[in-house]
């Protein structure tokens, strides 16, 4: 006895070193298959790479094909909301599986339609979309889990993937399309290939055990993009008001809808994200017919839902740093950015170089509504029930996944330009903008009342 506590001194350090080095390397595989479950996922956002071939050869309307993608983006969100509960009790690798498992039916349902839009939208819009919504909430819980002092960061490098996705597909789907395969072929194709990679990284991935997450709350570990010692990190922790997270809290992931029915700072974020995704949805889901419409070559066209994903990645990841830095104010600020980039993709649209600029610009924007949301969720209500919180937020997304890509469709076939639906997005946007800002104003001023009241020592305005 006496021996083992003369050795413990020597050897605790040892232990807790290499299980600090381990937790470290751990984290970032996580961080990896987040990132390659976000991306086959992403690949949704080339669909309007399939839309030509699809009115073309089986003789969809346009309206029709963005029946199928608004179905999806909808019945992915509503997903969402099983899938965070699923996550909160049983982890993160059993939602994803399911989810990869779903995706690669949907899809392998889609290839055997012969272009029967009931079956595209069986197969793509409602069981893919299931399989979207189950595997796209897990990379963000985990990775917040994992990077508790970088939860905008993290979130917005693993949802990156999320717009990489969309470059990976359709390059993918033009390569085989110049090979002579068909749409169907491709969908077998995706469902097959990618539900293996959704399913395998699936595998990959967990959240911390109580040990590993309070040394990632309390900066034992390196952090993403810097280091800190422990001091700075229990510093940092007192800052913020409240001690790190240790284990599962009963309240973690749970967040009453009634509650949350009847919070504005809610409300202003289910606002702000549904007009900045009915603008982005609209003009991703119809960019490749609308920018051919305009007189741009259909490879150039092309080239700019590549473009567009390409700024959906990079905003994701520049708006996740924001979101660390500015807070709050990102909201207001990437809308903002988003109607301008819209009155951009309007004034410039018909010459080649200015519709690829002005793709990026809109993707960039867009991308911001996968992080800034997720990360005040995680800001204002805790990082431990983003997974129950942020499904109801996102519902948002899903009403404009309905929305704003058939309208777009449905405005073209009965105008006969893409013109129409650039305006409305613009008006929908700049509205949100306004509402948006008006809730979460409301909610600040309701959260001081509060404090003042608790300070005074009202009972009633105690939390």
């Amino acid at each position: 006895m006496t021996a083992a506590l003369r050795m413990r001194p020597h050897t605790c350090p040892l232990i807790v070193g290499y299980a600090v080095v381990w937790s470290s390397r751990v984290r970032y595989l996580v961080l990896l298959a987040s990132v390659l479950i976000q991306v086959c996922l992403g690949g949704l956002y080339a669909w309007s790479s399939f839309v030509p071939a699809l009115r073309e050869v089986y003789c969809l309307s346009s309206a029709q094909t963005q029946l199928v993608f608004g179905a999806m983006i909808a019945v992915f969100t509503l997903a969402m909301v099983p899938a965070g509960r699923l996550l909160d009790k049983r982890g993160p690798r059993l939602p994803a599986l399911v989810g990869g498992l779903l995706f690669a039916t949907g899809y392998l349902t889609a290839s055997f339609s012969h272009g029967s839009f009931a079956l595209l939208l069986l197969g793509i819009g409602l069981v893919a979309g299931v399989g979207t919504g189950f595997g796209y909430v897990c990379p963000l819980a985990t990775g917040m889990r994992w990077f508790p002092r970088q939860k905008g960061l993290v979130t917005g490098v693993a949802v990156a993937g999320f717009g990489a996705g969309a470059v990976a597909l359709s390059t993918l789907a033009e390569s085989l399309f110049a090979r002579g395969l068909d749409t169907l072929a491709i969908f077998r194709w995706v469902g097959l290939g990618y539900g293996a990679i959704i399913m395998g990284s699936a595998l990959l991935m967990r959240f911390p055990t109580v040990r590993e997450e309070s040394s990632q709350a309390t900066g034992l570990a390196p952090s993403l993009g810097g280091k800190s010692t422990p001091a700075q990190g229990r510093l940092a922790a007192g800052r913020r008001g409240r001690v790190p997270s240790r284990g599962k809290a009963p309240s973690r992931g749970a967040a009453p809808s009634s509650a949350l029915r009847r919070d504005p700072f809610f409300w202003g974020l289910v606002v702000g994200i549904f007009s900045g995704t009915f603008a982005g949805l609209l003009v991703i889901g119809n960019l490749k017919p609308m920018v051919i419409s305009g007189g741009v070559s259909p490879i150039h066209a092309a080239l700019a839902i590549s473009i567009f994903a390409t700024g959906n990645g990079c905003g994701r990841v520049v708006w996740g740093w924001l979101a660390d830095r500015w807070g709050q104010h990102t909201v207001w600020s990437s809308l903002s950015f988003l109607a301008l980039s819209v009155v951009i993709l309007g004034l410039l649209g018909r010459s080649t170089p200015g519709m690829l600029f002005a793709s990026f610009l809109v993707g960039f924007g867009f991308g911001a509504c996968f992080i800034v949301y997720a990360a005040q969720v995680a800001s204002h209500f805790g990082s431990g029930r983003v997974g129950g919180v942020y499904p109801y937020v996102f519902l948002g997304y899903g009403a404009a996944g309905v929305a704003g890509p058939w309208v777009g469709g449905w405005l073209y076939d009965s105008l006969g330009s893409y013109d129409a639906g650039l305006l409305l997005s613009l008006a929908v946007i700049i509205a949100g903008l306004a509402v948006s800002l008006w809730l979460l104003r409301r909610a600040g001023e309701a959260e001081e009342d509060i404090g003042y009241r608790t300070l005074a020592g009202d009972p009633d305005g105690a939390v």
